[in-house]
């Protein structure tokens, strides 16, 4: 059911997804635990499918409880939990809190980092985030220098053809050209 419920998020009808995700989140409290990994899980899809839709304060009071659960169940390093902090910095400097968003990227930057190296994927992706940030705060000879960094080791490890690679090129370019 909560493929469904991805599909209609990819379709833009957030309520009929939002629906659906409450009725998966029920199940599974009722079956397993709120504080489950599944639960947890379909939890964060519903705080993504409030964010799109524009509902930023029901993502943030989701995403905020999701980074205490699991911060609690699997300590702040862990790598579900830097991706789930990530996504809370990306909500916050959607609306404005942008200090608060750069501390929170610094943070799984570097431990996302020292955890899974310099190139790996997630860790391109966080500090592509903190580039868009840097950026944010004009400082923008950094944010390109951020974003160059995260380009180069993306062709080298992942290749031009990537996602992250062309996002990369994108964020780059759109840096360079404002």
């Amino acid at each position: 059911m909560s493929d469904l419920a991805h599909c209609y998020r990819d379709l833009g009808q957030y309520e009929t997804a939002l629906e659906t995700y409450r009725a998966v989140v029920t199940g599974f409290e009722r079956l397993v635990a709120p504080q489950q990994i599944n639960t947890l899980a379909v939890r964060g899809h519903m705080a993504t499918t409030y964010y799109r839709s524009g509902k930023v304060t029901e993502a943030l009071v989701i995403q905020e409880d999701l980074f205490r659960s699991f911060k609690m169940e699997f300590g702040s390093e862990h790598p579900i939990t830097l991706d789930v902090s990530n996504t809370l910095a990306v909500y916050y400097s959607g609306v404005g809190r942008v200090r608060e968003a750069k501390n929170i990227h610094l943070t799984v930057e570097k431990s996302a980092c020292a955890a899974l190296g310099e190139s790996h994927p997630a860790v391109l992706i966080y500090r592509s985030n903190l580039a868009h940030i840097y950026h944010i705060l004009g400082y923008s000879e950094y944010a390109v220098h951020l974003q160059c960094l995260v380009l180069d080791a993306s062709r080298g490890t992942l290749g031009d053809s990537h996602p992250i690679t062309q996002m990369s090129e994108r964020s780059l370019d759109s840096f360079v050209h404002r």
